[in-house]
């Protein structure tokens, strides 16, 4: 069972405790600023301050968190981004900071959805003045927004002139894992739904749910304010619509009552599930994705190549792939990055690559006519019929 209005919640949600848990394990919240949240731990005479912002982009339902901590000499710094899946090693990576590359080989850990590494405090100033922090991987840019930094930073120094209470008065309570933070807003979300949504629940439900919360709200009262603002931000977001579609409000009570019913383990699997079926049923077939892809292709040549095509075909072409784009989002990436090395060459390259379609344009004729799956039947034909009257000298690479 899936639930369109149930999964970006909860991937919100699980954003929250990425971004309060994924770099400290202790803290005692100090300030907040603009998106920023500092909190410091005290070890003795030894105090350690951390500022950390979690967000999700507009377009992108996974959410990403921005850690830095000051030391004599450098910056430890961890990037996490819920999209993800790293193995655990070393990376050298190249780094940008508000969109000029600052290191060629800047060198970091990589672990899963996190990327932790040490920058020279010499860089400050950049960091100061920048809104992103990028890192450029062979298959793409990772963009991470640092908005308000310099206040932020400023507030971290403060916060590391020590404690306004003699440490031993310190709390020196946990921040609870990930889970349990992701498991316990999860919960306040459905608290919220229920509050302002059209949705139906029992009575037995909604006192099983109060009951659940409050179990776990004693646990979580070192960051209490925080996930209290960051939920706010999410409730009062304009451009995202808190309460489920009338289509989906008949599943609502379910997965309610798998939350109420499966421990938090469980039920972050059972999401986890829920999410991999849903990108699953949102993935193009391998066939459109490659007739999409040699869209891209045509496009760029129409564009960079003498080949003649007229106003109507051009209008035609163009609104064909504009009608599979969408369709191609949740693999756009992927797309991107196999014609990456296709795109990467000089204009002469490529126009000679594919010189035979400035002689015979009929595949962008065909490719504005024919479904995906007919073009792609036209065009394993067009290449058999010319393998059997000679084979080419030099086979292009550019196919996806």
């Amino acid at each position: 069972m899936r639930s369109r209005f149930l999964l970006p919640m909860l991937l919100a949600a699980t954003g929250i405790g990425m971004a309060l848990s994924g770099a400290s394990a202790k803290g005692t919240p100090f300030a907040t600023v603009k998106d920023w949240d500092i909190s410091r731990e005290v070890r003795g005479q030894t105090t350690t301050c951390i500022m950390v912002r979690g967000y999700k982009d507009e377009d992108d339902e996974n959410a990403s968190s921005v850690a830095l901590s000051a030391f004599p000499g450098f910056l430890g710094i961890s990037l996490g981004y819920q999209g993800w899946s790293h193995d655990k090693g070393n990376r050298t990576i190249v780094l940008l900071i508000g969109g000029k590359v600052v290191d060629l080989r800047s060198k970091w850990e990589a672990d899963d959805t996190q990327m932790s590494g040490r920058l020279s405090d010499q860089l400050l100033p950049q960091l100061r003045s920048a809104d992103n922090i990028v890192l450029r991987f062979k298959d793409g840019d990772a963009d991470f927004k640092i908005p308000a930094f310099a206040e932020a930073f400023d507030a971290l120094k403060q916060c590391e002139k020590g404690p306004d209470k003699p440490a031993a008065e310190t709390p020196t309570a946990e921040i609870p894992p990930e889970a349990r933070i992701a498991h316990y807003s999860t919960g306040l979300f459905f608290q919220k739904a229920l509050q302002d949504c059209d949705v139906a629940t029992t009575k037995k439900q909604r006192a099983d749910l109060d009951a659940k919360v409050a179990v776990m709200r004693p646990e979580m009262s070192l960051i209490q304010p925080l996930i209290d603002a960051e939920l706010r931000k999410r409730f009062e977001d304009p451009k995202e619509t808190f309460c489920p579609k009338p289509s989906d409000g008949a599943q609502f009570p379910a997965v309610l009552e798998q939350y109420l019913t499966l421990s938090p383990e469980a039920f972050d699997a059972e999401t986890t599930r829920r999410q991999a079926e849903k990108k699953a049923a949102a993935r193009p077939s391998e066939t459109r994705m490659k007739v999409y892809g040699m869209g891209l292709i045509f496009q760029k040549l129409m564009a960079s190549c003498e080949i003649p095509t007229t106003s109507r075909q051009r209008a035609e072409f163009d609104a064909k792939l504009a009608t599979m784009t969408p369709e191609m989002a949740p693999v756009a990436e992927e797309i991107q990055a196999k014609l990456q090395p296709t795109f990467a060459r000089s204009s002469a390259e490529l126009c000679a690559a594919f010189r035979d379609l400035a002689e015979d344009t009929q595949p962008i004729t065909q490719f504005s006519t024919r479904t995906p799956e007919d073009f792609a039947a036209f065009m394993d034909a067009r290449e058999a019929a010319k393998s059997a009257k000679a084979p080419p000298a030099s086979p292009p690479d550019a196919k996806l």
